[in-house]
């Protein structure tokens, strides 16, 4: 599996980087890659997010953004 490009600031750091190594459906292969990258002497760790969707248009995702907030939830929106 090729490695993603993306680089993002580490949590709580202003002048270092993290790099996605991957994303998974299933905790259980994230656990796996979590291992295999710390046995071959990479920091690396783990991080949860959970998301909703997909939509098929934008009032579907706006509805569900409104009900969101109303739930006194922020979400963070991406368009694929």
């Amino acid at each position: 599996m090729p490695l993603p490009a993306v680089a993002t600031p580490a949590p709580n750091s202003k002048s270092s980087y993290t790099v996605q190594a991957g994303v998974f459906l299933h905790a259980a292969r994230a656990e796996k890659l979590l291992e295999q990258l710390q046995q071959a002497g990479i920091p690396a760790y783990l991080e949860t997010r959970v998301q909703i969707g997909p939509f098929n248009n934008k009032a579907e995702a706006d509805k569900a953004i409104q009900k969101l907030r109303s739930m006194g939830i922020e979400p963070v929106v991406r368009v694929q």
